[in-house]
């Protein structure tokens, strides 16, 4: 039954009538055509990354599950060093990577360390009017071989480089270029998408803190310093450690949001297992726990991108007594265990490859099983099919050549 809607005081209200639409008003002629929505190159990185999380969930979901979490990896990068770059390549571009690290590399100056250099994926960025020398370490011997190769190809004549395979963890070369630098750290120590692979990552961050250039670490009369960027900090009545000297980071991490860290979680074993990182660590945590004074943080990509500008916090004697206490006593207890932690995990992948090997001549088994399976049917194998139809179209083409 109808009943007659009223207002507040009482009386009759007619019913509305439905909004007209104005587009729908207008003759064909007169109406605005549609706007087509074109997306920008950041929400387009934001698509692919995510199609790529869900891939890496749906494939890895299912195995592995069972090993540890922060297991070393980085024995893994000496089977993918040949084709290391081509994989990355096509992600990084999408997601602007390349981008980030031309604009962090292109800041280092003075004697630069780099570490977990990989293939050399930041070679081509370094502006070498600024840079006295350059140690570039990574311990994987295949890993250096190809930066190496890459960098003749880029900077034939720079000569102030030097290629180390050896641990990051380990007592590191020290820039001599000069006599007035013996001695001496880096001014600028470098680490892109390393962290995710190396053990101990807030150690190693300390450990690279302590070989930062410190020649006026100690100093009896107050000092005035400038930030990398030229902007004056001011006078200090305490002895202060030199504030020029940086540790640049590019890594990739944990995100902001907490589906993004689920689907991270739970594919993280199968992306460590193909590409030997584990891409979901606390980055902020990992520097919180190093004990270095953060200049500037920047994070992107749903929070999964972490950029770092560290430096030593400021100290006088008795404080820089104790972090160096502090420091080499955490290092000399990592350094005991390093070899145990180093042959369990080699043993552990090398039992995940073994599986994933028996898995493999499981199903080409099944395959070959199959194919059998046809010929005793008098079916043709489908991959011998497709290959006599190639043959019959090639010599088709042939013929209509001639």
């Amino acid at each position: 039954m109808f009943k007659p809607q009223t207002d507040p005081k009482g009386g009759f209200r007619p019913p509305s009538k439905a909004k007209s639409n104005s587009r729908q008003s207008k003759p064909p002629s007169q109406q605005e055509p549609l706007k087509r929505w074109r997306p920008s190159r950041a929400q387009i990185g934001v698509m692919f990354g995510t199609a790529y999380l869900v891939f890496e969930y749906v494939k890895y979901q299912r195995d592995y599950r069972e090993i540890p979490q922060d297991t070393d990896t980085s024995y893994r990068f000496n089977a993918t060093a040949e084709h290391f770059d081509e994989d990355l390549d096509s992600g990084e571009f999408f997601l602007g990577i390349n981008r980030q690290r031309k604009k962090l590399i292109q800041t280092a100056w003075g004697n630069v360390l780099e570490v977990g250099v990989g293939t050399g994926r930041n070679g081509e960025f370094y502006d070498l009017t600024k840079v006295k020398s350059l140690s570039l370490v990574d311990q994987s011997p295949q890993m250096i071989d190809v930066a190496r190769a890459k960098w003749k190809e880029t900077h034939p004549e720079y000569m102030n480089v030097s290629f180390e395979t050896q641990s990051a963890l380990e007592a590191l070369p020290v820039p001599s270029v000069t006599q007035k630098d013996a001695g001496k750290g880096y001014d600028t120590i470098v680490s892109t998408m390393s962290l995710c692979s190396i053990p101990h990552p807030s150690l190693l961050i300390r450990h690279l803190g302590m070989h930062l250039n410190s020649r006026s670490m100690v100093n009896s009369f107050p000092v005035s310093t400038k930030s990398s960027l030229g902007e004056k900090i001011g006078f200090s009545s305490k002895p202060i450690i030199d504030s020029t000297s940086r540790i640049l980071l590019l890594e990739h991490g944990r995100s902001h949001y907490s589906l993004v860290n689920w689907l991270l979680d739970r594919a993280a074993v199968g992306h460590a297992l193909k590409h030997g990182c584990w891409w979901n660590r606390d980055i902020g945590k990992i520097v919180e726990d190093s004990g270095m004074e953060v200049v500037r943080v920047q994070r992107k990509h749903l929070g999964t991108t972490w950029i770092f500008e560290l430096k030593l916090p400021e100290m006088n004697k008795e404080e820089q007594s104790k972090f160096q206490q502090v420091y080499e006593e955490k290092i000399n207890k990592m350094k005991e265990n390093l070899p145990k932690e180093k042959a369990e995990s080699e043993l552990l992948w090398k039992s995940v490859d073994d599986r994933m090997d028996r898995k493999r001549r499981i199903e080409d088994w099944k395959d070959k099983l199959t194919d059998n399976t046809r010929n005793n049917l008098g079916v043709e194998p489908a991959k011998k099919k497709k290959e006599r139809e190639k043959k019959v179209e090639i010599g088709t083409i042939w013929d209509e050549v001639k």
